[in-house]
Protein backbone atom coordinates (compact mmCIF):
# COMPACT_ATOMS: atom_id res chain seq x y z
CA UNK A 1 0.00 0.00 0.00
CA UNK A 2 1.01 3.60 -0.94
CA UNK A 3 1.82 5.74 1.83
CA UNK A 4 -1.19 8.11 0.26
CA UNK A 5 -3.30 5.52 0.38
CA UNK A 6 -2.00 5.10 4.11
CA UNK A 7 -2.70 8.21 4.98
CA UNK A 8 -6.43 8.34 3.24
CA UNK A 9 -7.46 5.39 5.14
CA UNK A 10 -6.19 6.98 8.35
CA UNK A 11 -8.25 10.17 7.50
CA UNK A 12 -11.38 8.01 6.77
CA UNK A 13 -11.13 6.20 9.75
CA UNK A 14 -11.16 8.99 12.12
CA UNK A 15 -13.88 10.90 10.16
CA UNK A 16 -16.15 7.72 10.79
CA UNK A 17 -15.17 7.87 14.77
CA UNK A 18 -17.45 11.23 14.80
CA UNK A 19 -20.97 12.72 13.88
CA UNK A 20 -21.39 13.01 10.38
CA UNK A 21 -18.67 11.03 9.02
CA UNK A 22 -19.24 11.42 4.83
CA UNK A 23 -20.16 15.14 5.33
CA UNK A 24 -16.59 15.86 7.51
CA UNK A 25 -15.09 13.66 4.78
CA UNK A 26 -16.47 15.96 2.11
CA UNK A 27 -15.18 19.22 4.21
CA UNK A 28 -12.06 18.24 4.30
CA UNK A 29 -12.11 16.53 1.17
CA UNK A 30 -12.53 19.79 -0.40
CA UNK A 31 -10.22 22.08 2.01
CA UNK A 32 -7.34 19.51 1.64
CA UNK A 33 -7.79 19.57 -2.35
CA UNK A 34 -8.74 23.41 -2.32
CA UNK A 35 -4.91 23.43 -0.13
CA UNK A 36 -2.99 21.45 -2.58
CA UNK A 37 -4.23 23.32 -5.33
CA UNK A 38 -2.72 26.89 -3.69
CA UNK A 39 0.18 24.88 -2.85
CA UNK A 40 1.06 23.96 -6.45
CA UNK A 41 0.25 27.68 -7.38
CA UNK A 42 2.53 29.19 -5.00
CA UNK A 43 5.80 28.45 -5.65
CA UNK A 44 7.19 29.82 -3.00
CA UNK A 45 5.07 27.80 -0.79
CA UNK A 46 5.42 24.46 -2.87
CA UNK A 47 9.59 25.19 -2.69
CA UNK A 48 9.25 26.05 1.35
CA UNK A 49 7.31 22.75 1.69
CA UNK A 50 9.03 20.77 -0.70
CA UNK A 51 12.56 21.64 0.41
CA UNK A 52 14.74 20.00 3.01
CA UNK A 53 16.33 23.04 3.71
CA UNK A 54 13.11 24.11 5.48
CA UNK A 55 12.81 22.58 9.15
CA UNK A 56 9.52 20.08 10.04
CA UNK A 57 9.09 23.02 12.59
CA UNK A 58 9.26 25.41 9.83
CA UNK A 59 6.96 23.53 7.65
CA UNK A 60 4.59 23.02 10.72
CA UNK A 61 4.45 26.73 11.59
CA UNK A 62 3.99 27.79 7.50
CA UNK A 63 0.63 25.01 7.11
CA UNK A 64 -0.98 26.38 10.61
CA UNK A 65 -0.56 29.97 9.06
CA UNK A 66 -1.92 28.90 5.85
CA UNK A 67 -4.55 26.93 7.85
CA UNK A 68 -5.74 29.59 10.14
CA UNK A 69 -5.67 31.97 6.94
CA UNK A 70 -8.17 30.15 5.35
CA UNK A 71 -10.40 29.18 8.54
CA UNK A 72 -9.55 25.15 7.50
CA UNK A 73 -11.42 22.79 10.14
CA UNK A 74 -9.95 21.49 12.70
CA UNK A 75 -9.93 18.03 11.17
CA UNK A 76 -7.87 19.41 7.96
CA UNK A 77 -5.89 21.19 10.13
CA UNK A 78 -4.87 18.49 12.66
CA UNK A 79 -4.37 16.36 9.50
CA UNK A 80 -2.21 19.06 7.85
CA UNK A 81 0.02 19.25 11.10
CA UNK A 82 0.31 15.86 11.06
CA UNK A 83 1.49 15.82 7.11
CA UNK A 84 4.27 18.42 8.15
CA UNK A 85 5.34 16.51 11.22
CA UNK A 86 6.15 13.38 8.46
CA UNK A 87 7.57 15.47 6.11
CA UNK A 88 4.27 14.75 3.67
CA UNK A 89 2.89 17.98 2.82
CA UNK A 90 4.21 18.89 -0.57
CA UNK A 91 2.48 15.05 -1.44
CA UNK A 92 -0.75 16.62 -0.53
CA UNK A 93 -2.20 16.28 -3.68
CA UNK A 94 -1.30 12.69 -4.37
CA UNK A 95 -2.84 11.82 -0.53
CA UNK A 96 -6.25 13.76 -1.92
CA UNK A 97 -6.43 11.56 -4.94
CA UNK A 98 -5.18 8.56 -2.67
CA UNK A 99 -8.51 9.92 -0.29
CA UNK A 100 -10.94 10.21 -3.51
CA UNK A 101 -10.11 6.55 -4.48
CA UNK A 102 -10.27 4.82 -0.72
CA UNK A 103 -13.78 6.87 -0.85
CA UNK A 104 -15.02 5.27 -4.01
CA UNK A 105 -13.85 2.00 -3.27
CA UNK A 106 -15.46 2.04 0.83
CA UNK A 107 -18.89 3.08 -1.15
CA UNK A 108 -18.42 -0.42 -3.91
CA UNK A 109 -16.76 1.55 -6.48
CA UNK A 110 -13.50 1.16 -8.89
CA UNK A 111 -11.56 4.04 -10.60
CA UNK A 112 -11.19 3.84 -14.33
CA UNK A 113 -9.01 5.71 -17.16
CA UNK A 114 -10.50 6.96 -19.90
CA UNK A 115 -7.91 8.29 -22.81
CA UNK A 116 -9.28 10.59 -25.32
CA UNK A 117 -7.81 12.04 -28.76
CA UNK A 118 -10.55 15.29 -27.92
CA UNK A 119 -12.29 16.75 -25.25
CA UNK A 120 -14.88 14.96 -23.74
CA UNK A 121 -17.80 16.74 -22.08
CA UNK A 122 -18.76 15.90 -18.39
CA UNK A 123 -21.98 14.58 -19.73
CA UNK A 124 -20.08 12.06 -22.14
CA UNK A 125 -18.08 11.00 -19.36
CA UNK A 126 -21.18 10.47 -16.93
CA UNK A 127 -22.70 8.53 -19.98
CA UNK A 128 -19.73 6.32 -19.92
CA UNK A 129 -19.89 6.23 -16.28
CA UNK A 130 -23.08 5.10 -16.22
CA UNK A 131 -22.68 1.92 -18.91
CA UNK A 132 -19.41 0.44 -17.63
CA UNK A 133 -20.88 0.18 -14.18
CA UNK A 134 -24.09 -1.50 -15.40
CA UNK A 135 -21.90 -3.92 -17.01
CA UNK A 136 -19.72 -4.09 -14.22
CA UNK A 137 -21.99 -3.91 -11.33
CA UNK A 138 -20.34 -0.87 -9.59
CA UNK A 139 -20.32 2.57 -9.71
CA UNK A 140 -17.67 3.81 -11.53
CA UNK A 141 -15.43 7.14 -11.71
CA UNK A 142 -13.46 8.24 -14.16
CA UNK A 143 -10.04 9.73 -14.76
CA UNK A 144 -9.72 11.19 -18.46
CA UNK A 145 -6.82 11.84 -20.14
CA UNK A 146 -6.18 13.60 -23.81
CA UNK A 147 -4.16 11.13 -25.91
CA UNK A 148 -3.58 12.88 -29.44
CA UNK A 149 -2.06 10.00 -30.60
CA UNK A 150 -5.30 7.90 -30.51
CA UNK A 151 -6.89 9.93 -33.39
CA UNK A 152 -10.30 9.40 -32.52
CA UNK A 153 -12.10 7.72 -30.44
CA UNK A 154 -11.72 6.57 -26.51
CA UNK A 155 -9.87 3.59 -24.94
CA UNK A 156 -11.05 2.85 -21.31
CA UNK A 157 -9.45 0.82 -18.87
CA UNK A 158 -10.56 0.02 -15.72
CA UNK A 159 -9.69 -2.93 -13.17
CA UNK A 160 -6.90 -4.15 -15.86
CA UNK A 161 -9.26 -4.59 -18.72
CA UNK A 162 -8.71 -2.38 -21.92
CA UNK A 163 -11.69 -1.65 -24.00
CA UNK A 164 -9.95 0.50 -26.66
CA UNK A 165 -12.51 2.15 -29.72
CA UNK A 166 -9.73 4.35 -30.60
CA UNK A 167 -9.44 5.17 -34.55
CA UNK A 168 -5.73 4.14 -34.29
CA UNK A 169 -6.72 0.56 -33.09
CA UNK A 170 -9.65 0.09 -36.00
CA UNK A 171 -7.21 1.38 -38.48
CA UNK A 172 -4.30 -1.12 -37.61
CA UNK A 173 -7.04 -3.66 -37.04
CA UNK A 174 -8.07 -3.25 -40.96
CA UNK A 175 -4.48 -3.12 -42.23
CA UNK A 176 -3.84 -6.08 -40.86
CA UNK A 177 -6.75 -7.89 -42.57
CA UNK A 178 -5.47 -6.16 -45.71
CA UNK A 179 -2.28 -7.88 -45.13
CA UNK A 180 -3.87 -11.07 -44.61
CA UNK A 181 -6.13 -10.80 -47.82
CA UNK A 182 -2.43 -9.54 -49.79
CA UNK A 183 -1.09 -13.19 -48.37
CA UNK A 184 -3.70 -15.13 -49.39
CA UNK A 185 -4.04 -13.82 -52.96
CA UNK A 186 0.17 -14.29 -53.57
CA UNK A 187 -0.59 -17.73 -52.73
Amino acid sequence: MSFSKSYAKALVEIADMGPSPSQVLDQTQAELSGLAGVILKDRSISIALGSPATSRQEKVHLVKQIAEGLGLSVLTNQFLRLLAKKGRVADLAEIVEALDGVRLAAAGGIRGLVETADSLTDADIASLAQAFGKKLGKKVQFTVKNNPGLLAGVRVAIQGVTYDGSLRVQLEKIQARLAQGALRFLN
